[in-house]
């Protein structure tokens, strides 16, 4: 063969040679490429592992979180607490002041004590360091004065109360148009009425009444007396009613427009 043949076979090895070469090396760094792939995914698996292990709370560690749990525990412990603490602040009992105290005893025993006598325990209170108490039972007491109200002596005496309402003032509730006469006659009656059972106040009542065959009307009350008994003076109760009755027989009762003898 000529040289010429030689030549073209050497370059077609040289040629199968480099591609062997080439074929084999581009396979190796597949395979590498392969392997570092699944390491990198081996570590990246590693890695977020790492990471949620790190993220998740340590139960068994004592310098760790409260779990989930005790968490619930803690706060309904809490809520039950606080309710507890509403409910003590709904049953607290309010406390009466010394004041009131007083007021309540001049009340309970208000027959056995008078308006001077609690005056002056106000007075010697006071001077015990007690500035605050008011100087008159009426302040302490919270009554509203009228002077149509006064104190009366009742039996083995004791306080009561009378008041007088008039026998002219009494009339004008009664008398009407349809009362045609010019003159009017009238009965008048004491008598004591127990106010309840299981109790020794009563009623003293001076009560007058329009005497007319045609004409009806209910009584009407021209004085009284409140107490545990009847009226120690017959002339202190009777006084004004006599002291009226004088004047009306002697003059007229004014009624409205109308007189009346």
């Amino acid at each position: 063969m000529s040289t010429a043949y030689y030549r073209v076979k050497k370059c077609r090895d040289l040629k199968r040679s480099a591609k062997e070469i080439i074929l084999s090396s581009n396979a190796s760094d597949a395979k590498q490429c392969r392997f570092d792939d699944s390491n990198s995914y081996v570590s990246d698996d590693e890695d977020s592992s790492f990471d949620l292990t790190n993220r998740a709370p340590d139960f068994s560690s004592s310098n760790s979180q409260s779990s989930p749990s005790s968490l619930s525990s803690q706060q309904s412990w809490t809520s039950e607490e606080s309710s507890q603490e509403n409910g003590n602040d709904d049953s607290t009992v309010t406390v009466v002041s010394f004041p009131e105290k007083l007021q309540n005893w001049c009340v309970r025993f208000r027959n056995s004590l008078t308006v001077e006598a609690i005056e002056v325990l106000l007075v010697h209170l006071r001077d015990e360091n007690l500035p605050n108490l008011p100087k008159s039972a009426a302040t302490l007491l919270q009554t509203k004065s009228n002077p149509n109200v006064k104190s009366m002596k009742c039996f083995k005496n004791t306080n009561g109360f009378y008041v007088y309402f008039g026998i002219q003032e009494g009339l004008k509730a009664i008398i009407t148009d349809e009362y045609t006469e010019s003159t009017i006659s009238l009965l008048f009656n004491i008598d004591g009425l127990p106010l309840y059972h299981g109790s020794s106040e009563q009623f003293w009542i001076n009560s007058g009444l329009v005497l007319h065959n045609q004409y009806e009307c209910q009584p009407f009350i021209v004085a009284a007396c409140s107490g545990n008994l009847k009226p120690q003076s017959v002339d202190e109760f009777l006084q004004n009613f006599v002291t009226e009755a004088s004047y009306l027989v002697q003059n007229v009762a004014t009624i409205g427009q109308r007189e009346f003898k």
